[in-house]
């Protein structure tokens, strides 16, 4: 038997054990809620990036192969044809990456909250989907089909741990299949991660979010000055103030993109950082240490600090114009106004 297919009969053999608990692994599973938030608003931010890669593509496209947007017909679209060259398999191969460190994350989590068949079922068939698109990404992401991430036998010990953990109660089952899987795991994560930041800025991220992001705002200001001159908002005057509004928020993403494309790589690394300290704690059975307990904090801190657009904004105190003409935030005014806060506190 495959080793993939090993560990679902595996998991699946924890059914017949009586779900008698002792110190349930809220630990575990708080750890795995926090890095499946974060790789959750990765992909946010991945997608996006796609979306506007596309969007800008299309835009192009239509002008060079659509002159008469006026009288569209359906020929004329399929004159525009294939939008990219071969850099979207990477694109999609860091979405794909992401994507399965997530479904790892909740995995763990599933395992750990684990209470009857069902849940079981669940964690098993999570645990070796997020395997799988390790595995895949990992060879999308280097070009190399033959790339091995994770090997057969390393998949056989993961399963044959969790098959000898015996007759032991439910919760010490779990705990010993949670231990191998994280400490197996474990050396896999940072490769890939790294593989994932390194094509972030490879592909240059921030440069090509944020000048996509203004070409789209320019289009939608066009599209409003539009409706003005047209008297569309004459009557509608709650209209134009929500459509302002969005103007603006959207104009305030364009400025902030560099501080979310740090984010998004610092977010990454805190996984790696944290994920490790994690494996070396359940390695010696701790599974609720301090240092456990301190790796989810981090987590969360740099989970709050991702998710909080409002905060990216207040921060960012001057903004100048780059040299693709795109708005984003003085980082060196920011710097300045850091160490004279420094200065002040006496730091």
């Amino acid at each position: 038997m495959k080793p993939l297919g090993k560990v679902i009969v595996v998991f699946t053999s924890l059914f017949v054990v009586a779900c008698t608990t002792t110190t349930p692994l809220n630990q575990i599973d708080k750890f795995g809620e926090s890095t499946s938030a974060l790789t959750e608003k990765t992909d946010e931010l991945i997608t996006e990036y796609n979306e506007s890669q596309v969007e800008v593509a299309l835009h192009f496209k239509m002008r060079t192969h659509i002159p008469n947007r006026n009288n569209l017909q359906l020929e004329d679209l399929a004159t525009i044809g294939y939008l990219f060259d071969g850099d979207e398999k990477k694109e999609l191969a860091i979405y794909k990456a992401n994507s399965s460190l997530g479904a790892y994350a909740k995995s763990i989590r599933l395992l750990a909250q684990s209470g009857n068949r069902a849940d079981i079922a669940k964690a098993s068939v999570s645990f070796v989907s997020s395997l799988d698109g390790m595995q895949q990404s990992y060879q999308e992401l280097l070009g190399d089909k033959k790339a091995t991430f994770f090997s057969d036998r390393e998949l056989g010990f993961i399963a044959a741990a969790i098959d000898a953990v015996g007759s032991a109660i439910a919760e010490e089952k779990k705990r010993g299949a949670l231990k191998k899987i994280i400490t197996e795991a474990d050396p896999h994560i940072a490769p890939l991660i790294d593989e994932i930041v390194k094509q972030i800025d490879q592909m240059d991220y921030n440069s090509q979010l944020s000048t996509n992001r203004s070409l789209i705002l320019q289009s939608k200001i066009t599209d409003y000055n539009n409706r003005v001159e047209a008297g569309y908002y004459a009557t509608k005057p709650d209209d134009q103030y929500q459509e302002l509004f969005r103007l603006w928020r959207d104009a305030q993403s364009v400025i902030v993109t560099s501080k979310e494309i740090r984010n998004l790589v610092e977010a990454l690394q805190e996984v790696k950082k944290q994920h490790a300290k994690l494996a070396q704690e359940v390695g010696e059975n701790r599974f609720s240490s301090d240092a456990v307990v301190a790796a989810i904090k981090d987590l969360e801190k740099k989970r709050k600090r991702f998710e909080d657009f409002e905060e990216s904004i207040v921060t960012c105190d001057k903004v100048k114009i780059n040299d693709e003409g795109v708005p984003e935030c003085d980082e060196s005014a920011e710097g300045n106004a850091e160490g004279a806060d420094n200065a002040g506190n006496g730091e």
